[in-house]
């Protein structure tokens, strides 16, 4: 057994886009909507019905699916998009099911080595994000170890402060405290500086009373484990987030860097 899951949630989600032209002027412009898209094991997403019907849906290399319409609007003119889907989530264990003599070395092939390069605001190249990094794995050799050590790090030496919106993986360790932007930024900056492979994570959580905000997080890939969730805002505000996901989570796109 490689992981648990539990507690089995359905979601009706509707999606929505309006756009309304108060120029003066013919405004031309393309809509870019992601669908919601299946997790294995702990999300499975059916889209329900869409309208209009968008002009082309495409797969990107990271496995995120786009929805796009090309709408031209006169002025005065307004367009909606309506999206519904049936989201079904898993609350998922992993942590308590890993075997770590299962972790392999990685190999240079396959989806993971899209999310390993450095960036704008995911830079694992700055001398301080490695010697961050160094110093918190130290000598362990063990990929799951190690992404599990800088999740501990980050949860207890980064605060949450949600004046800092916007800011990078390396402003978020110099402050010593960010928004999810931050956390997720630096997490994968952390992370890939050692030569783990991380994603991350672009979507929304839900609230106690169904409503939703944006949020970010991570993925991180373990060579002989696959993909494992890591959230370290969660963690450090609400509860533990490494290796297990829970219903409040739901994952738009998967991104190597931050637009």
């Amino acid at each position: 057994l490689e992981f648990s899951v539990t507690n089995p949630i359905i979601y009706n989600i509707t999606r929505v886009f309006y756009a309304e032209n108060n120029m003066s002027s013919r405004a031309d412009f393309r809509i870019d909507m992601a669908y919601p898209v299946d997790h294995y094991p702990y999300m499975f997403s059916k889209l329900v019905s869409v309208s209009p019907r968008p002009n082309s849906v495409e797969t990107d290399i990271r496995g995120n699916v786009h929805a796009y319409w090309d709408v031209g609007l006169n002025p005065g003119e307004t367009f909606s998009v309506n999206a519904n889907f049936h989201v079904m989530l898993f609350e998922t264990d992993w942590f308590d099911y890993i075997n770590i003599s299962s972790v392999e070395q990685y190999l240079n092939v396959g989806s993971h080595v899209l999310f390993t390069s450095s960036g704008n605001s995911i830079n694992s190249t700055n001398e301080e994000i490695i010697s961050t990094a160094n110093n918190i794995i130290g000598e362990e050799e063990n990929y799951y170890l190690m992404a599990h050590e800088l999740y501990t790090w980050e949860t207890n030496n980064i605060d949450y402060d949600y004046s800092l919106q916007g800011k990078d993986g390396v402003e978020t360790l110099m402050a010593g405290e960010g928004t999810c932007h931050g956390y997720a930024s630096l997490y994968a900056s952390l992370a890939r500086s050692t030569g783990l492979p991380t994603k991350y994570v672009s979507g929304k959580v839900f609230s106690n009373e169904g409503l939703t905000e944006g949020h970010a997080w991570n993925e991180v890939f373990i060579q002989g484990i696959g993909w494992l969730p890591v959230d370290t805002t969660w963690g450090s505000t609400v509860n533990d987030w490494f290796a297990h996901y829970d219903t409040s989570h739901l994952p738009l796109t998967s991104l190597s860097e931050w637009p």
